[in-house]
């Protein structure tokens, strides 16, 4: 009888997201709990290509402590991107993300200022038909390369309410929502702004 390893050993597949930045693109991903590796990850590869260029792909293998990698890509194409885990079984199912072209001027979406209640965020935003597999909601501090995290809606959600336990008082916050579709995915509104109202000082 055969008992090696079937597909049901390999990891699951990655929750992938990207992070758009001037001339440079952040490939993420969370790392997998262990109901969802299978045994130890020994590493990640990475490939990408852009999609009219099939015979030009691109690869890069990372340790297992290593959940992003930032590629330097055409801005003015778009490109395909492509992630898996690895387990002493074999390779997890292909997380796929499409990197969108951008434009001179980058994505032109009007930024809304936001403030917490509760020490909570919460968003809502009109259901859009671009969003045909659901709606990416992604937050960061408003200023550098800070963290990024992101959670990933079905399409007949329209709203979520970030905890503090995922944010940080006094620090200003960028927030993204993107509709899901089955090509790259679509800026549909900015938000930017503090769980809670800072306080003024007033000096006597």
């Amino acid at each position: 009888m055969w008992n090696g390893p079937t597909f049901l050993d390999v990891p699951d597949a990655l929750d992938v997201w990207m992070q758009q930045k001037m001339n440079q693109t952040v490939i993420l991903w969370k790392k997998l709990l262990d109901s969802q590796s299978h045994g130890d990850i020994t590493g990640y590869e990475v490939k990408w290509e852009k999609t009219d260029e099939k015979n030009h792909l691109n690869r890069t293998f990372l340790t297992p402590d290593i959940y992003n990698h930032t590629l330097s890509l055409d801005t003015t194409q778009q490109h395909v991107v492509t992630v898996t885990a690895k387990n002493k079984y074999g390779r997890s199912p292909l997380s796929t993300i499409i990197i969108p072209a951008m434009g001179p001027g980058g994505t032109e979406v009007k930024t809304f200022s936001i403030i917490g209640s509760n020490r909570n965020l919460d968003l809502s935003w009109p259901q859009s038909l671009t969003a045909s597999c659901g709606y990416i909601v992604v937050w960061s501090p408003a200023v550098g390369f800070g963290p990024v995290e992101w959670l990933k809606l079905p399409p007949n959600r329209s709203t979520v309410r970030i905890s503090s336990e995922h944010l940080t008082e006094g620090l200003r916050y960028l927030l993204l929502i993107y509709a899901c579709t089955k090509g790259a995915p679509v800026l549909l509104e900015k938000r930017e702004g503090y769980i809670a109202e800072t306080r003024e000082v007033t000096f006597l």
